[in-house]
């Protein structure tokens, strides 16, 4: 199958997928989903990997696991941000970061903080200044649902989360490393 074929089912497949999950959910959360789908329909190159991740964070939606689907959808945009660093193979990472070791993005990311990793996009060219810190922002509310906090997200947060996380990967995927 056609990499054309391959994207077109995919997104298909998620327009279903999220209809499905998101249609039983409160007025408010079905037009949220319905902007999030739209938002997701004008990602062009997802992987397998982040689609994954995405339509696990919407069925975590769907379920009421609120902190689960942001961590979901960070997953998504970590995984944009190491393919996006690596596709010179790390060379711009490198000539700013020369003493971080490893033999790809994964090696590096098991030795750096997910903070530090997104604090690189700027100088490699990756991020302007106001981007890196908005990464820095959903890197927070990511860290606020995964370590024991008292916050808990509404559907509508959550999938507010997701709609940004989708606008910042779109944004990342047209850009290239210096």
């Amino acid at each position: 199958m056609s990499d054309i074929a391959d994207w077109h089912d995919r997104a298909a497949s998620f327009e279903d997928e999220a209809a499905r999950l998101l249609g039983t959910a409160s007025g408010t959360v079905k037009s949220r989903a319905v902007t999030v789908e739209k938002t997701y329909d004008s990602i062009v190159l997802l992987n397998s990997k982040q689609d994954g991740f995405l339509r696990q964070a919407l069925r975590c939606v769907s379920a009421g696991l609120n902190r689960a689907a942001q961590i979901m959808a960070w997953l998504a945009m970590v995984n944009l941000i190491f393919e996006k660093l690596s596709e010179d193979k790390l060379v711009a990472l490198r000539r700013e970061r020369p003493a971080w070791t490893g033999a790809d993005i994964y090696e590096i990311a098991e030795t750096q903080t997910e903070f530090a990793i997104v604090e690189i996009l700027q100088l490699v060219g990756l991020a302007t200044k106001t981007e890196k810190k908005n990464l820095h922002g959903l890197l927070s509310r990511r860290n606020e649902c995964a370590h024991p906090t008292n916050y808990q997200p509404t559907s509508n947060e959550a999938l507010g989360y997701i709609d940004e996380v989708i606008n910042r990967m779109r944004t990342l995927q047209a850009k290239n490393a210096d």
